[in-house]
Order: structure tokens, then sequence, then C-alpha cells
């Protein structure tokens, strides 16, 4: 699984701008693991204050390997197990957690 994950705060939220940069995002994981075959890519938005940008990017998509994904719109603070469990249907997968 790869994850390409933004991280947006205050006011004004940019949509193209988030867009553009998690596809860039895609584009040096899907180079770093051209050898490799990925089932599962999630574009995360991770964003901070009190605009939800879930409505703005309902019609957005990325591209990874010729497969058009919509971006996941989270809270910043939600855990990514949470998110891996709820994005990918079936998942009992768990990510590895640093404790500090």
């Amino acid at each position: 699984m790869l994850a390409a994950i933004e991280l947006k705060g205050g006011r004004n939220i940019a949509i193209d701008r988030i867009v553009a940069q998690i596809q860039g995002g895609l584009n040096i994981l899907d180079r770093v693991a051209q050898s490799q075959d990925v089932n599962d890519v999630l574009p995360i938005l991770l964003y901070a204050g009190r605009r939800d940008p879930t409505s703005a990017l309902s019609d957005k998509r990325v591209n990874f390997r010729g497969v058009k994904r919509r971006i996941i719109p989270k809270p910043c603070g939600s855990r990514l197990d949470d998110i891996v469990k709820e994005s990918i249907p079936g998942s009992r997968r768990r990510t590895n957690r640093r404790h500090h």
C-alpha cells in the first residue's frame, strides 16, 4: 500500500493546488516503486480549520498508473490505520506505528 498525504491548514484551501500537490506526490511514489506491484494507493488530504473540503474535492481525481482515484479528505489528527480500514474494503491491515 502507498499513501500520498498532503497537510493543509487555515481558512483558504486552494483545491486545484491540493490536487496538483497530491498528484506530484503520487508521481514520485510511482518512480520510487516502479518495479513493484502496488495494489492499494491512497491519496489523502489532512486538513485543519473550519472549512471541510469534501464537497470541493468531490469531482477531483488524481492518477496513479492509469487509474483515476478520489482524494480522501480527513481532519488532521486522523489515524492512518483508520483511514486504511475505511478506504480499502475488507482491509484489516495495520500500519506500523512508532511511539516516541
